[in-house]
């Protein structure tokens, strides 16, 4: 009897990561538009669905846009990763962000940020940054958890009629130094080509590497949820802009 209240909790509490597509979008919105209306953890001041329709269809065309998912198909969070700079030099660099539900937190941003910073590696992108509101303890720590090592912090963001400081957090993706001629991102990333990623992100097959199309610079967007401090102090969800 405790095995099956044991097996029931746990498909009851099962997270499901896959590949998104543009019908996401309103889902997605509706998560987002939360942190835009009450938190400094994103600088946006309105986001609309066509915008994010095209948003996930702009990061689908270069590399993987995931979705988290509860037991009853609920949205729990997000995260992707885009060019940090639109010029070719940084094309091996690239800018980290994820949002998730405060009532799901706990086991979704490993099952989701994980894969996406493993994806990014195989796929040869170098270093990842990721733009934290300071202070953000909650997201420091997870960073920090993950080996980001933070930056400096200055004033640059105004919000709710606030001045905000704005921390770096990098990790290097590399385990060999620079070469010098890198070689190119690899992408054509298929549900079937991702999901040995979010399945065991601990035991990443070399043999992995080898589906990937080897092409130009591009991002990666996956989705999941946690906690931040909201425009008024409070606690709320958080993300990382």
């Amino acid at each position: 009897e405790k095995e099956a209240l044991a097996d029931a909790w746990a498909a009851d509490h099962k997270i499901t990561v896959r590949l998104a597509d543009e019908s996401d979008a309103a889902a997605v919105v509706e998560l987002y538009n939360w942190y835009v209306t009450h938190s400094t953890a994103t600088f946006q001041y309105d986001l609309h669905l066509e915008e994010m329709q095209q948003n996930i269809r702009g990061v689908l065309a270069r590399a993987p846009f995931l979705v988290a998912e509860d037991a009853q198909g609920r949205l729990c969070g997000y995260a992707c990763a885009h060019p940090l700079h639109p010029r070719a030099a940084y094309g091996w660099c690239v800018e980290t962000t994820i949002y998730c539900d405060p009532h799901c937190m706990g086991q979704v941003w490993a099952a989701i940020y994980r894969p996406l910073l493993a994806m990014l590696k195989a796929q040869g992108y170098r270093a990842a940054a990721a733009l934290v509101t300071h202070p953000n303890p909650e997201s420091e720590a997870f960073h920090k958890a993950l080996a980001f090592k933070g930056g400096g912090a200055a004033p640059v963001r105004v919000k709710f009629g606030r001045w905000l400081d704005v921390q770096t957090w990098w990790l290097d993706l590399c385990d060999t130094p620079n070469e010098e001629e890198p070689a190119p991102v690899r992408l054509g990333l298929t549900q079937r080509k991702c999901a040995p990623f979010w399945n065991n992100t601990n035991n990443i097959s070399p043999r992995l590497l080898q589906d990937f199309t080897h092409s130009g610079g591009g991002g990666a967007f996956i989705v999941l949820r946690f906690s931040q401090h909201d425009a008024k102090g409070g606690t709320a969800p958080h993300g990382v802009a």
